[in-house]
């Protein structure tokens, strides 16, 4: 093995390691005042359109500093409704082989302030379905542990709060395997990109056994963008590896937005006939949240074995001229700034002015609010009994 991309696949599989390690507030600042010119310096990739303007950055609370699965319970946490709970899929206990998109084996939780994480199920989860209120659901990134998922979860559930006029939300941790269990990192992180591909399909049927009255976002984060961007394109009508999803995922009427942050996706899988060409069709929005000087994603084209092509979470998407009108859809923020060459979750989450940018996107706070409206119950699609087509 060329010793050059086997130290490249380490870096990579030690990112979570460096990314664990939470950052203090003035570390965002500790980039410099060169780097700082640099980066602003830096142009949107031909043709995107950059986010929105945002108001004035808030105080955050440190959700960092009370980011443990048993986090005690606030005066912010005691006013909060059912319907706006923080619930953890966890994914982990099924093969990564699995073919079949039936969830017998996920399991579910639910947190209650002053009692923990107690056990649910999908009916529960599907009892809390409120048009008034936002789903939005976390995907982790490459080497997250269990505790890991969870912490770094309930801190950003914490941070999404953070600001009074973030809305109603109710928060899904989404815990896929992504814990090195091969010696050989070119190898793990290729096995890891695979499961992706099993965790699109689970995110799928997840995803259409929500009322479609109901706003959501997907926010993925490093690898966890593969996981978004294939159920998208899975829920649109694509297929993955030749086999589309075997149910039939209800009209949504509320809208759906992406937020890919430092996403390990290739720049050019959301191209029309590429492997998420259909990831734009039903989505109101893709939030692209990229950072040229990334460390980690830097690197990233010796890995995907495809000559130059990046990462989108370095390089932004490419081809946006292929897109059509879904090319308006796709809009930018340069995280460069506070970031420098960090990668790792908990970076963002230590930055209040890209905290600031992921709530205003995920919670659709550019739109109006909704009102309540009468809803009508939907069931968890059935597996159709007939095998699909492949894709030609």
């Amino acid at each position: 093995m060329d010793a050059r991309r086997w130290i490249i696949a380490l870096a990579i599989g030690l990112w979570a390691v460096a990314g664990a390690r939470a950052e203090t507030a003035s570390s965002d600042s500790t980039s410099g005042p060169a780097l700082g010119a640099a980066v602003a310096a830096d142009e949107l990739p031909a043709g995107s359109a950059a986010l929105g303007e945002l108001p004035e950055p808030i105080d955050a609370d440190d959700a960092l500093a009370a980011a443990t699965p048993a986090l005690e319970t606030s005066a912010a946490d005691a006013a909060l409704s059912l319907n706006e709970s923080a619930w953890l899929v966890n994914t982990r206990a099924i093969g990564g082989s699995c073919c079949s998109d039936q969830m017998p084996a996920w399991r579910w939780q639910r947190y209650d302030c002053g009692q923990g994480w107690r056990s649910a199920a999908w009916e529960d989860f599907q009892a809390t379905d409120d048009p008034t209120v936002t789903t939005v659901v976390l995907i982790h990134g490459y080497r997250h542990s269990p505790e890991n998922a969870v912490s770094e979860g309930l801190a950003t559930w914490r941070r999404l709060r953070a600001s009074c006029c973030s809305g109603k939300l109710r928060f899904v941790i989404w815990s896929w395997p992504t814990m090195p269990c091969n010696h050989r990192p070119v190898q793990d992180v290729a096995a890891k990109a695979c499961r992706a591909d099993v965790e699109a399909r689970f995110l799928a049927r997840f995803m259409s056994g929500i009322n479609p009255q109901v706003r959501v976002s997907v926010i993925g984060y490093s690898l966890g963008g593969r996981v978004c961007c294939g159920a998208l394109h899975l829920l649109a009508g694509g297929a993955l590896n030749g086999r589309p999803i075997d149910f039939a995922a209800p009209e949504r009427v509320a809208p759906v937005r992406a937020i890919l942050v430092a996403a390990a996706v290739d720049e050019d899988w959301l191209m029309p006939n590429r492997r998420y060409g259909l990831a734009t069709k039903d989505v109101e929005r893709v939030a692209v949240l990229y950072n040229p000087h990334d460390m980690v994603l830097h690197h990233y084209r010796l890995l995907a074995h495809r000559g130059s092509v990046g990462a989108i979470g370095n390089r932004g998407v490419a081809g946006l001229s292929t897109l059509g009108e879904d090319a308006k859809k796709i809009q930018y923020r340069n995280t460069g700034g506070e970031l420098g060459r960090r990668h790792g979750w908990s970076h963002f989450l230590a930055s209040s002015s890209l905290m600031l940018t992921i709530r205003s996107q995920a919670m659709f706070l550019d739109l109006p609010a909704v009102t309540a409206v009468a809803m009508q119950q939907v069931s968890l699609p059935e597996a159709s009994s007939e095998k699909p087509a492949a894709a030609p």
